[in-house]
């Protein structure tokens, strides 16, 4: 028996990935929220605060909810769809079309002119996977809950485009949008609940649909964690071998080669050097020591770069540090200087010096204050 009161915790901490519909197992309704940022960038997640109980009883085979669900199907045989399952239908479909068409190279238009048997077939290529990603996202989202959907609807409707695929290989907005067409006028269906349902004297008024097994939580976490690896992977490759990064001046510059020339460049090599001499560190000193060498380095508190603007080092004590801050405030003082520029150049140097003199004052005396609190 599913908890409501647990799937409303799933909901608040993780909702975005439709984690909530796992533990439900509804594992379709999932996917489409991980892949739309929590069912259309949060619209389905809140919208989910609402229709969680109504989930819960489905999944729980509530006598009641089976009831009205009967006389649904009793009154209309063949069921609707509501604009936000066509919505997202649509845009699954587009998704999904759009992340699979990433997984082919990128042809260059002088090698198409010279090869059109190569791009005959890089066109046919792109339109079936077009046609397959949009079929796939329609199928989903209209496999979800009380409705269902074969495969062939939005197939065929996705298939009708296949004219148009030809002559627009990138448009896979056309092709979600038959898919959707073709399925919301033909293929949905009432989909039979697991439980038998009751009437007012208790007796069934249909037998169960026992055929139609029921995933444990461990399979539905299972495929849920196996698809959405995959979808991650496939918008990883896609970007990795076809994505361009726009640099300064219009240029364009693949996103293979930039990784390629990063891990080439001296600022890799020093954070890798850094990197290693902190696992080093960490092996022969311990974890705690290791991270604060790490906190050190990434200077958070400013303290270094304060040190390095009055000239001292760390080993300063508070004296050392108040004495050399009067000294740099009197040469670097404003009044001394007559010639506008040098006066302007000389306040910022004032102001930078106040600054970072407050600053290592201010670390100072709090790590004085710590350090009685421990030795008290």
């Amino acid at each position: 028996m599913a908890s409501q009161a647990f799937t409303y915790l799933l909901w608040l901490f993780g909702g975005w990935t439709g984690i909530h519909h796992v533990y439900l197992g509804r594992c379709n309704q999932a996917l489409a929220y991980f892949v739309t940022f929590g069912g259309g960038f949060g619209l389905g997640w809140m919208r989910d605060l609402f229709r969680i109980p109504d989930y819960v009883k489905w999944e729980n085979g509530d006598k009641e909810f089976q009831k009205r669900h009967f006389h649904r199907m009793a009154a209309n045989p063949q069921p609707g769809c509501s604009m936000f399952r066509s919505a997202g239908m649509f845009a699954l479909g587009v998704a999904l079309a759009s992340v699979l068409c990433g997984i082919l190279p990128t042809m260059s238009s002088e090698y198409a002119i010279s090869s059109p048997w190569i791009k005959n077939a890089y066109l046919c290529a792109t339109a079936i996977i077009i046609i397959v990603g949009s079929s796939l996202g329609v199928y989903l989202v209209a496999n979800i809950g009380e409705l269902e959907c074969s495969i062939l609807y939005p197939l065929g409707g996705a298939c009708l485009t296949i004219p148009y695929l030809m002559y627009n290989p990138a448009s896979c907005t056309t092709t979600a949008a038959a898919a959707c067409i073709l399925t919301y006028y033909k293929g949905l269906r009432w989909r039979p609940m697991n439980d038998p349902l009751y009437s007012e004297d208790g007796k069934p008024l249909k037998p169960p649909a026992s055929q139609r097994r029921r995933r444990g939580h461990c399979a539905n976490f299972s495929m849920y964690f196996f698809f959405t690896t995959a979808w991650i992977c496939l918008i990883a490759y896609g970007v990795y071998f076809n994505g361009e990064i726009t640099v300064h001046g219009g240029q364009k510059i693949p996103v293979r080669e930039a990784i390629s020339n990063f891990f080439k460049s001296e600022a890799w090599k020093k954070t890798k050097n850094s990197l290693y001499q902190i696992f080093e560190i960490y092996k022969q000193r311990g974890f705690w020591q290791a991270y604060e060498d790490l906190t050190a380095s990434l200077d958070l508190f400013g303290e270094r770069a304060a040190l390095k603007v009055v000239g001292l080092e760390k080993t300063a004590t508070q004296e050392e540090i108040t004495k050399r801050c009067r000294q740099l405030s009197r040469d670097n003082h404003p009044d001394l200087y007559k010639v506008e520029a040098e006066k302007e150049e000389a306040q910022k140097r004032f102001i930078e010096i106040q600054e970072a003199c407050g600053k290592l004052s201010s670390i100072k005396t709090k790590r004085a204050r710590q350090n009685r609190r421990e030795n008290a």
